[in-house]
């Protein structure tokens, strides 16, 4: 299973745009799969303002637009979608163990019903 995701600075300014807001970079511990970026950016509580469509992943962590003042509750909302995205990745991945050990054991027990079925050979 992939390690979890985190963040593992606060944001960073990269520059200023026209508007008076900042490019933030916000640096992770590591890229994110497909299934981890898909439950990233499905939010639990939809938010006109804070949404992770406007947060783009882009060299080992996230680049997102926002003025001084908004970027504490945008590390607030960021920091819930990487739990969920973290939690929903390991629920998924449990549920996939979970499934190879059942079809494992599946394989097992048939095999020795075989086996136990073989004792007639001799008749």
């Amino acid at each position: 299973m992939a390690g979890r995701i985190q963040r593992t600075t606060g944001p960073q300014p990269l520059r200023e745009q026209a508007d008076g807001k900042f490019a933030w970079a916000i640096p992770v511990s590591g890229v994110p799969s497909r299934e981890w970026m898909k439950l990233f950016n499905t939010p639990g509580e939809p938010d006109d303002v804070y949404m992770p469509s406007l947060v783009d992943f882009r060299d080992r962590g996230f680049v997102l637009v926002a003025t001084e003042e908004q970027i504490p509750k945008w590390m607030r909302h960021l920091d819930q979608w990487i739990a969920t995205a973290n939690e929903g990745v390991e629920e998924a991945e449990t549920r996939r163990l979970h499934a190879a050990e059942r079809e494992e054991h599946g394989h097992q027990a048939s095999k020795q019903r075989l086996a136990d079925a073989d004792k007639y050979r001799g008749l």
